[in-house]
């Protein structure tokens, strides 16, 4: 590993990083972090130190009980369906009395694809009910009494999900199956009551609470699970303090695992791809190490990734505990010849592989830890996210990669554009913010306005405020909405309360 500039992080918040261990070797040292030379720190602040043993970021502790799911599911691949039988044990944690309740019913936005939940039972408290439609995929039910605040209510239900034949995370192909977003769950109740979002097919439209989930899942000889949470029992999965539950299934899989500061990493990937899987184990260490330094340890015991190539056309998709990528390429083309000297060579290709695990871990982060409504303000976790790739680019990518575009110039190209230098266009001073309704009108801006130029923004941040003291302010940042949801109103104060960032931001997502 090159040597790199590090920051030093205050005694509270404790720097640390660990050893990733393969089942081939092991690789002793820890993740350094890079700042910006323009920042004038010094060229090596610290040097790696080991990290202790128990400063996971802390799971809610004493606070309010949380949604509690117990799960089952039967996967039929002859008729590609999902027999789910739900419990639920929902608890009022708005401070109102509820009259009614609102479901998110995903799998219906993929109806004409052939997707969709057919609704067999549903009862609250043994009793028979119904769900009717709000709006989309958003349903609701009246309860047969007003639940206090504080108070819980049970909703059995049992329905059969229809897997549409699509390229998605939803979905499958070739004895794969995604499973994502399958649950029927509770829509978020906020400052303004029930939030009422239906499914758009942009982005990651998914807005939900953390809770417990327990899962058994059944599914065809031959299959292997791929799944969020820890196996306790051979198919069944326990997932604590996390917003979505999510598995995925097939026939090819062939798993490695490693393990990073007490998390097991394991790897599912085609059998035919052994080189793949390994780089892919590889990349998901070296990003959980980083990220547990500058961002607080990951807190969960397992974390997955699944290369399915089912990800919608895109090069990756994240749940708690879980992500999804899709290779462009399988680095094992290289070793058969086959790549073709006109397009980029194989240093390219791990690159964008190993940047897009990068990406999805930093999700656990921002998202997973740090919750905020996905639909309204994506830029929030995206923003976050694209921001560390720049971290694990500069830690671990060679300095020159033929045809690579590196997030550091990335963001000083979209500086520039949104100061109104001579690149400039109009589009490109759209401003941070919007939701993804709005994003759907401006389909071609929306990758620079919701990852580019939020990632520029906190770049600039950090120049601004200097690396020691901006990754201080990270770190507590994390810490201060672990479990919680952050607006762009919280964003502000918390930041501006480090700096005054009021110029910087005013250019870059406009007046408060």
């Amino acid at each position: 590993m090159k040597k790199v500039i590090a920051a030093i992080l205050t005694a509270v918040l404790l720097l640390f990083c660990t050893a990733c261990q393969t089942e081939k070797a092991a690789k002793e040292g820890g993740a350094a972090v890079f700042l910006p030379v323009e920042s004038g720190q010094p060229e090596r602040l610290a040097e790696e130190t080991p990290a202790p043993s128990s400063d996971a970021i802390p799971f809610p502790q004493g606070g309010e009980p949380i949604n509690r799911f117990d799960l089952q599911f039967t996967l039929d691949d002859a008729s590609h369906t999902l027999v789910v039988q739900e419990k639920l044990k929902y608890y009022n944690g708005t401070g109102n009395g509820l009259t009614e309740l609102y479901f998110n019913l995903y799998p219906n936005a993929f109806q004409t694809d052939g997707g969709g939940i057919e609704l067999k039972t549903f009862e609250i408290e043994g009793e028979a009910s119904e769900l009717a439609q709000a709006d989309g995929t958003v349903w609701k039910t009246e309860l047969p009494e007003e639940l206090p605040a504080g108070e819980t209510v049970g909703i059995q239900m049992e329905y059969i999900v229809c897997i549409p034949n699509i390229n998605n995370r939803f979905g499958y192909q070739d004895e794969v199956y995604n499973l994502g977003n399958c649950v029927i769950t509770p829509a978020v109740y906020g400052e303004n009551g029930w939030t009422v979002e239906p499914y758009v097919d942009l982005g990651d439209a998914f807005y939900t609470d953390i809770a417990d989930y327990t899962a058994e899942i059944e599914v065809p000889d031959g299959y292997m699970i791929a799944a969020g949470g820890t196996e306790t029992q051979p198919g069944i999965f326990e997932a604590r303090n996390v917003r979505d539950f999510v598995f995925c299934a097939g026939k090819a899989y062939e798993q490695r695992s490693a393990e990073v500061q007490g998390t097991e990493i394991h790897v599912f990937c085609d059998k035919e791809l052994p080189e793949t899987g390994e780089f892919l184990l590889d990349a998901a260490c070296k990003a959980l190490t980083l990220y547990n330094e500058l961002l607080g340890r990951y807190p969960y015991d397992t974390l997955t990734v699944v290369s399915s190539g089912l990800t919608g056309g895109v090069s990756g998709t994240e749940y708690p505990t879980l992500i999804m990528v899709a290779p462009e390429v399988p680095l094992e083309q290289f070793e058969m010849g086959i790549s073709g000297s006109d397009g980029p060579g194989r240093e390219y290709y791990e690159a964008q592989l190993a940047v897009t695990v990068a990406h999805e871990v930093a999700y656990q982060w921002f998202y997973g830890i740090v919750g905020n409504d996905q639909i309204q303000d994506p830029w929030l976790d995206e923003g976050f996210c694209r921001f560390a790739e720049y971290f694990y680019e500069q830690e671990y990518l060679p300095e020159e990669i033929e045809g690579f575009y590196w997030k550091r110039e990335r963001f000083k190209d979209t500086d520039v554009m949104q100061r109104g230098g001579n690149e400039n266009t109009i589009s490109d001073q759209t401003k941070i913010g919007g939701s993804l309704y709005d994003w759907l009108n401006e389909p071609a801006e929306y990758s620079s306005g919701v990852y580019d130029k939020p990632a520029a923004m906190l770049y600039q941040m950090m120049l601004q405020m200097g690396g020691e003291q901006f990754l201080n302010a990270l770190k507590e940042y994390v810490a201060v909405f672990a479990w919680d949801f952050v607006s762009p109103g919280d964003f502000r104060a918390f930041w501006n309360g480090k700096e005054d960032f009021s110029e910087l931001f005013a250019l870059y997502m406009g007046e408060a």
